[in-house]
């Protein structure tokens, strides 16, 4: 039986993940202590070659981005942030976990990844209850004090739309959970926690990534007549809602006739991409580096006609504005981790592995709802995409030769 302290680095990452950016920061910091004391403890044992062989080109492009943002952000003369390094300790995280509790965590047993369930079922749950008492009371915390009369939901985060993209994140290991062990009470209690949170954070693009996600779980997991039966319940529902009068339909409605538009534009999104669009055309290869903040974009906004425009904001998309920050050779970097990932991800789905399933559906919404926001560079949704990452390889590593077996509902 493997001891629970061996195993307690996962569960620690999972329940610090309703934390804002501070209180992740604090609990990765006691978490890297515990891994590092025994990666140095295990340090003639390492499986060193193994990671290697297995995740090499991950770990080189990972190590390739880092490298991209420092030449961006150095040969920019324009640069706030030229000399200073501060945004390297941001992605620290995701680059140093996953190839870490790689190393350092022993073979997971059947029971502790089914503990591991029940701690992010935990999670889910935490999320929901928080966000359904925003969306009553309207409270919030800024700062070190709580203020009311804000409705809309965004947990213990700075923002909603960081508290929408995190449980975007987790909508496809919940909706794989449902599916493959649908008599499971814990499995719908989940997904009914994430489903009520990202009702409450009232983001659009995570309303209907999630029902993508949704729609194609059925659609993989059933056929026939019932497979016709619970699609065409699940389009009628959806129309119903977008057409009546209801607060999900009501936001849909109000993009068509530009509610909340403060630009010219059909939307202000086209504005930040006009915008960045721009920029790119100005530094197209290495970009101009991290750290830019609104009175560098404030030139690039009047350009386009926009002085005094109040939403001289990033990018608002992730693709988009990796390229900016880092050129289109720091984007490449970037599909490269992120091909790699999924590729690694399919010969997993491939021999009939769920995990492989959940990791290339997670890839799949993480790049249809990063067409509207800047999702990698938001700490917090970084985090929870490298927490599922670690999770994935600790998973991939057990269980290389995993195959089909009459078990595997059980694991």
């Amino acid at each position: 039986m493997l001891n629970i302290a061996q195993a307690l680095p996962l569960y620690l990452l999972l329940l610090i993940l309703p934390l804002g950016v501070a209180g992740q920061n604090i609990g990765t910091g006691v978490v890297g202590l515990l891994l590092f004391g025994q990666l140095f403890l295990k340090r003639h044992e390492l499986a060193v070659n193994q990671l290697w062989q297995e995740h090499r080109k991950a770990i080189i492009a990972v190590i390739a981005f880092l490298v991209m943002q420092i030449i961006a952000t150095v040969s920019n003369p324009a640069s706030p942030v030229r000399f200073q390094f501060n945004y390297i300790f941001g992605y620290a995280i995701w680059a140093l976990l996953p190839p870490v509790v790689y190393l350092v965590l022993p073979r997971l047993n059947v029971d502790v990844w089914r503990k591991l369930h029940l701690a992010l079922a935990a999670v889910c749950v935490v999320l929901g209850v928080i966000s359904l008492s925003q969306s009553i009371w309207g409270w919030r915390i800024v700062q070190t004090h709580v203020e009311l009369g804000f409705p809309r939901a965004q947990g213990l985060y700075s923002h909603p739309m960081t508290f929408g993209y995190v449980c975007l994140i987790l909508v496809p290991v919940v909706t794989v959970a449902v599916v493959r062990s649908p008599q499971r009470l814990i499995s719908w209690v989940t997904a009914m926690s994430l489903l009520v949170a990202i009702y409450t954070s009232r983001s659009r693009m995570v309303e209907v990534v999630t029902g993508l996600i949704i729609m194609w779980n059925i659609w993989c997991a059933t056929k026939g007549r019932m497979r016709a039966l619970i699609m065409g319940v699940f389009v009628a529902a959806t129309t119903l809602i977008l057409t009546t009068n209801n607060p999900v339909g009501e936001r849909f409605r109000g993009t068509l006739h530009r509610e909340d538009v403060r630009s010219d534009y059909v939307d202000d999104r086209v504005a930040f991409w006009h915008v960045h669009w721009n920029m790119l055309k100005e530094r197209p290869l290495l970009g101009h580096g991290e750290g830019l903040n609104t009175a560098y974009r404030v030139p690039y906004y009047e350009a386009i006609g926009l002085k005094g425009f109040i939403r001289q904001y990033e990018a608002h998309n992730m693709f988009l504005q990796l390229a900016v920050n880092l050129g289109l050779i720091g984007l490449f970097v970037f599909l490269w981790w992120l091909i790699d990932l999924f590729r690694f991800a399919r010969t997993f789905a491939k021999r009939g592995d769920w995990t492989g399933r959940v990791v290339m559906q997670t890839i799949v919404a993480l790049c249809i709802g990063a067409l509207t926001q800047n999702a990698f560079q938001d700490s917090a949704v970084r985090f929870t995409i490298t927490v599922l990452i670690s999770a994935f390889w600790l998973w991939a590593r057990d269980n290389e030769s995993t195959k089909p077996s009459p078990n595997d509902e059980q694991s």
